[in-house]
């Protein structure tokens, strides 16, 4: 939240609480007698499925989506829009979306004028019509030092606070998993000691850290007739830091085009209907990932207790994806090593799938470790080309509204059909 003094700003972030799943204790596979010689998915299990490759995927690998934008007349959107474009891709895509509202009242009590405030858990960011009015106050000699709000959004009091806002997204890029692990950008580093950028830089690292990103990103010019424009530059520590902070990997700088931005923009401006939509889609994506590590301890250890090797091996793969998909802002490398035992679990369990099957010749070991090789390779393939490879696709056909529906179509069934079609190739050549 960023908060007014008619002098400094400042801005805070929160988060929700959150729920853990309860596990199940897993039970002994249980072999019925089958009618068919092939034991066929249901239509629930292939839907729930290509849901959970929907998520899975998009955690895995970068995103390029812009947040949903409501509440904003066509001035104040164009002033968004053009400074988020400004911004890394990797940063915008940390804020789901994006409400302008009249006024925000004051967590803190006090006459502090709140300009913004971010939920950092979803991304759920509010901007104040009446906070981000403020004008400096002219005198008879020129500007007077003093601001006042006025009835119509400061174009350059907002940009500064949205950007500041964004630096909360990006200090808690990774959502859930770096929150409860305290692993947040700002914890550690320079953030916190002087010198700051700003009075109120002064209060703790997190605010430290989003007050210099803004400074980092907008030069002065920008935040010209604000209360930001007579502060001083970042140190060289901070700016050094900064910089070593927004350094993009090869998966950041992949989707980091035109493309694929305005595929994303096109995303949040769909989206902007119903920005719900994206608050849930956040949530859902981290409890997912939340539930992956919980439910791989809970079955590695009660696999482990029971000398169970099924459940132990099913837990472990569980838990290996969890932590992948949970710290895979941390190391580009993380995501894909994550759907790769997504989709060895996804092989192994066609592979008894089969095994079930009256007169099968499949339950082997062999057979087992061909088919989660084979899921490992088809869920990385299809959870990397689906998504990207959808969007680059509909994208050249029909623009970003292509690119959209590429996105969604190559996410839905990108990894479910790849680790499906890969275990059945290992099967094949096995058995």
């Amino acid at each position: 939240m960023s908060v007014h003094a008619l002098s400094p700003r400042a801005s805070f972030a929160n988060a929700g609480a959150f729920l853990t799943p309860s596990i199940a204790k897993p039970t002994p596979l249980q072999i019925a007698p089958a009618t068919a010689s092939r034991p066929q998915d249901d239509a629930w299990s292939v839907t729930l499925g290509a849901g959970k490759g929907a998520l899975y995927s998009q955690a895995a690998l970068p995103s390029f989506l812009y947040p949903a934008i409501s509440g904003a007349t066509a001035a104040e959107r164009a002033v968004i829009l053009e400074t988020l474009d400004a911004l890394p891709l990797k940063d915008v895509s940390t804020i789901g979306s994006i409400k302008m509202v009249p006024h925000i009242g004051n967590p803190y009590g006090g006459n502090g004028l709140v300009l913004g405030a971010t939920r950092v858990l979803t991304g759920d960011m509010e901007l104040s019509r009446f906070g981000n009015s403020l004008r400096e106050v002219q005198g008879f000699a020129g500007p007077t030092g003093r601001f006042e709000p006025s009835d119509t959004v400061n174009p350059a009091m907002l940009r500064g606070t949205l950007a500041h806002e964004v630096g909360h997204g990006h200090d808690y890029q990774g959502g859930l998993v770096r929150m409860l692990t305290g692993g947040e950008e700002s914890h550690g580093g320079p953030w916190g000691e002087p010198p700051h950028v700003s009075k109120y830089a002064e209060t703790t690292a997190r605010e430290d850290f989003a007050e210099s990103y803004q400074r980092y990103h907008l030069d002065r010019e920008q935040l010209r007739g604000t209360p930001s424009y007579d502060r001083p530059g970042l140190s060289a520590e901070k700016r050094a830091a900064m910089e070593e902070s927004e350094r993009l990997n090869f998966a950041e700088r992949v989707v980091d085009n035109e493309m694929f931005r305005e595929t994303g923009r096109k995303f949040g401006e769909i989206t902007s209907a119903a920005p719900i939509l994206r608050t849930g889609l956040a949530l859902v994506g981290q409890l997912a990932t939340l539930s992956l590590i919980t439910g791989g301890v809970s079955r590695t250890f009660s696999g482990i207790a029971n000398g169970n090797g099924h459940a132990t091996v099913r837990g472990a793969l569980d838990l290996g994806a969890g932590l992948g998909l949970g710290f895979a802002y941390a190391n580009p490398l993380l995501g894909p090593a994550a759907l790769a035992l997504l989709g060895a679990k996804a092989g192994l369990d066609r592979a008894d799938r089969d095994a079930a099957a009256p007169n099968s010749s499949h339950a082997t070991p062999k057979v087992a470790a061909a088919a989660a090789v084979g899921g490992a390779l088809g869920g990385v393939a299809g959870g990397v080309v689906g998504p990207l490879g959808g969007t680059a696709l509909g994208y050249t056909v029909a623009g970003p509204i292509g690119g959209v529906v590429g996105l969604v179509v190559g996410s839905v069934s990108g990894f479910a059909l790849g680790s499906a079609l890969g275990a059945e190739a290992g099967i094949a050549i096995a058995s």
